[in-house]
């Protein structure tokens, strides 16, 4: 249960836009263009019981100057 529950966590931040992007293609955009940041990308709960309810949140940042515009998330 473990796995899945970090298989399905993992899925979700690489489904953020711009978080699989390579340096490279990063510093291409323009001047001021949104920049994703996700500073902890994965979480381990444990060991944990078959039923338990799970909750994390992960912090997203905006270092860029232009508004960042998540439209929709999703685990896969």
């Amino acid at each position: 249960m473990k796995q899945k529950i970090t298989l399905l966590v993992m899925l979700l931040v690489l489904a953020l836009p711009g978080l699989g992007r390579s340096q490279q293609k990063q510093s291409e955009q323009p001047p001021g263009a949104p920049k994703l940041v996700v500073e902890k990308v994965t979480h381990d709960f444990g060991i944990v019981r078959p039923g338990t309810r799970l909750s994390h949140s992960f912090a997203i940042k905006n270092q860029g100057t232009e508004d960042l515009l998540i439209k929709s998330v999703s685990p896969g």
